[in-house]
This record gives structure tokens, C-alpha cells and sequence, in this order.
């Protein structure tokens, strides 16, 4: 198969010992990390120029050789990568500018930004393929040790391969934090568009299910108690009562029929959305709740279970003992209920899934802490940035 041009071009013009010398470095950057950037800045520029590119080519290939993407698709992401290292290195330009370092120490920390970037999200981006490959928040956990790194080591480690004095090290690393937190402040200011639910970071199985769910028509909470009320030469009437956290609240017969027709609707819909989910997790989710609206929806067809009577009333006449009215209430089946608490179950399950792998996310918080903490005492709402590709 032949290789794209561009690609081509980058071989022909660049030896081949260069080439592998710098592809032997990135290992070097993840054990000695001071050692690479050393040996990076040692080089001319035209060199530089070309490690970047070429680490930029094989962050291409494996977005192209794991993930089958797009043109399209494969350069969003090298433009994103591009954008998420501009707000670290014009922090990190502004405070060197500030404390009067070299213009060229300056300058150094545009390429150190991303090429910072570039190296720690290319793991990250392969743990992220494999977790949605096998659906192991394990994989997502990693993936996300490799996203925080990708913050804290860009913004902190520039200090160090300068070689500055410690005083200055510590100096520069207060000003960087200081006007990251600035910035951060400002930006809260400023509407960026609609506010976001997806939860903490990236996770595609939560986004599917979350798109999947409003959908889905009900009563908030679910059915607790069924009553039936039979009087003399009428047809049965059914009631239920819906308990919302604490909160019960009755439905008469009309409410019974809209809830079973929102039942059935909700089953049609969740056997489309089914068949079609990306993630074996959304199917393994939903299939609980699929059941609980089926089978609860037969559960009006059959007389309520004698053990879940919990109250009656008869009113008959005394002077014949004929019955004219019998009230009676139940609570739900557990059978009818056991469905819907298999779906619950499920989602507690995600939910501390998604948690546990996005703990790693909260270490570059640190970072922010003035500016949640400012933000708090304000009252003002805060904005949570990610990584994420």
C-alpha cells in the first residue's frame, strides 16, 4: 500500500537514524522526561520541527489504525489537541514573560505544551479505544491517570527543564497558578452555551444512556399501591399510588389507563433503541426496565394477589347483607417489581463504575482549588474543564 504524500515526503528528506533516534526517545520521555526535553531543545529548529511532526504522523496512525477514523474526524482531533495545549502555554508564555526569563525560554513552552500533550493523551486515547472496545471501566480509569498527567506535568514541569534557580522555579510556578485561576475566573463570566449533564468527563455508554432515557414517559417514582373498587352492577375501577422519594400521590382510573399506555409505548421504544445501542452496558441496563414496563402493564389484567392486601372496606346492606361497594388496597407484587429494581441496580452499578474511573480526574483540580473556592464564596457557578479528546 502506498504511503500518504505528506508521509512519504517526511521519509524521503529526513535520515533514517533521525528518525529511529526519535522514535527510541519517546520512551525516554515517559521514564526521563527531563533527559528528552534536554536532548529535544539541543537540536536545531528545523529538527524540532520534525520529532513534532513526526510524533504528530504516529499519533495519526494509531487514531486511523485503532479507530478506523475519518479524515475528517482524525484532524478534530489533532486541532483539539491543539486547542486544549493554547490555554496552558500562553499561561506559561505570560508568567516567563512576566518574571523576565530569556524570550526563547519563552517560546520554548508553546512546543513543550503540546508536545507534552501530544505524548501523555496518545496513551490516554488508546485506553479510551480499548474501554469502549470491551466496555472495562478499568481501561477508562487509566485512560484518565494519562488525562490528568497530561494537566499537571504540562503545567508544572516547564520550570524544570529550563533549569531555573529553585526561587524562580517556585516563583513562576505561583504566577502560572495564579493566572490560571484568573482565567478560569474570568471565563465563569462568560456564557458559553447551554450547560452541560453528561457527567464527569468523557464517558460514551453514560451519553448513550442518557440520551435514551428522557424519552421514556412515566409517573416520577414508582407504583407502591394498587386499589380496586368493585360496587353493585358497575365494572371494577382500579386506582394507584406513585411514591416519589417520600411523596405518594394517588391516580384514578384514568391515570391507570395513561399509565399503561406510557408502558407499553416506553416497551416499543426501548426494543428500538435496543436493537440499535452501540454499548452492550446500555442494553444490559435497559433490558430491566424494558421488562418491568412490560409486565407491569399486565398486571391490571389479573385480581391483586390475596397476601398484598394490606386494607378493605365493604359497605353492604343490613337488611339483606348484599354487598354494595368493596374497597380494597394492595401493595405491588415484589414480582412485578423486581424488574425495575434489577434496573436500578444496574444504574448504582454504572453510577460507582463512572466514579471509580473518574476519580483521577479530580487530581488537576488541585490546581484550581483558589478558584472554586472563590467561586464558592461568590456563589457563582463554575466551569469544569477536561482533557478529553
Amino acid at each position: 500500500m502506498e504511503l500518504p504524500k505528506p508521509i512519504q515526503n517526511f521519509i524521503n528528506e529526513t535520515p533514517i537514524s533521525k528518525i529511529g533516534f526519535w522514535l527510541q526517545s519517546l520512551m525516554t520521555f515517559y521514564i526521563k522526561p527531563l533527559r528528552f526535553f534536554t536532548d529535544f531543545y539541543s537540536q536545531n529548529v528545523s529538527d524540532r520541527v520534525k520529532q513534532c511532526i513526526l510524533y504528530i504522523l504516529l499519533f495519526i496512525v494509531i487514531i486511523v489504525v485503532f479507530t478506523g477514523s475519518e479524515t475528517m474526524e482524525t484532524a478534530r482531533i489533532v486541532i483539539s489537541l491543539f486547542f486544549i495545549t493554547v490555554p496552558i502555554s500562553t499561561i506559561i508564555y505570560l508568567a516567563a514573560t512576566i518574571l523576565r526569563f530569556d524570550h526563547l525560554v519563552a517560546i520554548r513552552s508553546i512546543s513543550f505544551s503540546y508536545i507534552s500533550f501530544l505524548l501523555w493523551l496518545t496513551p490516554a486515547f488508546l485506553f479510551t479505544w480499548i474501554f469502549i472496545k470491551n466496555e472495562d471501566y478499568t481501561f477508562l480509569y487509566i485512560a484518565n491517570i494519562f488525562n490528568s498527567v497530561s494537566i499537571v506535568f504540562t503545567f508544572c514541569f516547564f520550570w524544570f527543564i529550563i533549569h531555573a534557580k529553585p526561587l524562580r522555579i517556585l516563583a513562576a510556578f505561583c504566577l502560572s497558578l495564579i493566572l490560571l485561576n484568573v482565567l478560569m475566573f474570568a471565563l465563569s463570566f462568560i456564557n458559553i452555551g447551554e450547560e452541560r449533564h453528561d457527567g464527569i468527563g468523557f464517558d460514551p455508554i453514560v451519553n448513550e444512556i442518557n440520551g435514551i432515557l428522557p424519552d421514556l414517559k412515566s409517573y416520577p417514582g414508582i407504583i407502591y399501591t394498587r386499589t380496586t373498587i368493585v360496587e353493585l352492577g358497575k365494572k371494577r375501577i382500579d386506582s394507584i399510588s406513585i411514591l416519589n422519594n417520600d411523596t405518594l400521590t394517588h391516580f384514578g382510573q384514568e391515570g391507570v389507563n395513561l399509565y399503561r399506555h406510557m408502558a407499553k409505548i416506553n416497551v416499543r421504544k426501548i426494543d428500538s433503541i435496543i436493537k440499535v445501542a452501540k454499548f452492550n452496558r446500555t442494553k444490559h441496563v435497559l433490558k430491566p426496565l424494558r421488562d418491568f414496563y412490560f409486565l407491569i402493564n399486565t398486571y391490571f389484567d389479573y385480581p391483586a394477589c390475596d397476601t398484598c392486601l394490606i386494607k378493605s372496606q365493604v359497605i353492604s346492606n343490613h337488611k339483606t347483607g348484599l354487598v354494595l361497594k368493596e374497597t380494597k388496597e394492595y401493595v405491588i407484587d415484589d414480582v412485578y417489581l423486581q424488574d425495575f429494581k434489577k434496573f436500578e441496580k444496574n444504574i448504582k452499578i454504572l453510577e460507582e463504575d463512572v466514579n471509580r474511573a473518574n476519580n483521577p480526574l479530580t487530581i488537576p483540580g488541585v490546581l484550581l482549588y483558589p478558584y472554586y473556592f472563590v467561586g464558592d464564596l461568590l456563589g457563582k457557578k463554575t466551569i469544569h474543564v477536561y482533557t478529553n479528546l
